[in-house]
């Protein structure tokens, strides 16, 4: 079996369509770049909303998110052509880690779950501002092919 690999980079042809708050410096666009020293930050009230869309319709295997002060997680996907139509996904409680980098990981309910975008919603925060530091995603390329 091939090593999995990270669908969600930026460098893997991966977009970030959406995001609840903007930040000049800690944009969303920083939770698929590779670098693992920069984040998004989100700016109070919940919820927040980042959608993540991906080069092609995938098999979703896991999500791995790193993220401080989330309190709650819902993920939904959608396999429409643009970020619309979304059906849940997963969504779990997290631990507060006081002041160190959360990891989660995050897996559907249905092990075939087909996604071409996933919306990641920071439902509920232990603080009023959260940061989203990585998002990866396994999974397996659907064949286009009939």
């Amino acid at each position: 079996m091939p090593a999995q690999e990270n669908l969600a980079l930026a460098s893997a042809g991966a977009k970030i369509s959406m995001a609840t708050s903007w930040h000049l410096v800690h944009k969303a666009e920083n939770t698929i770049d590779s670098n693992n020293k920069t984040f998004w930050v989100t700016t109070g009230l919940f919820p927040h909303e980042l959608i993540l869309t991906l080069p092609q319709v995938v098999t979703v295997r896991k999500i791995i998110i790193t993220s401080m002060k989330v309190a709650r997680w819902t993920v939904e996907s959608s396999v429409a052509e643009k970020p619309q139509l979304f059906e849940p996904f997963t969504e779990q409680d997290v631990e507060d880690a006081d002041q160190s980098i959360q990891t989660v990981t995050l897996l559907s309910s249905n092990p075939e779950t087909l996604a071409r975008h996933l919306r990641l919603i920071i439902a509920k925060g232990h603080a009023p501002f959260t940061s989203v530091h990585k998002v990866i995603v396994y999974g397996d390329p659907v064949s286009s092919a009939g």
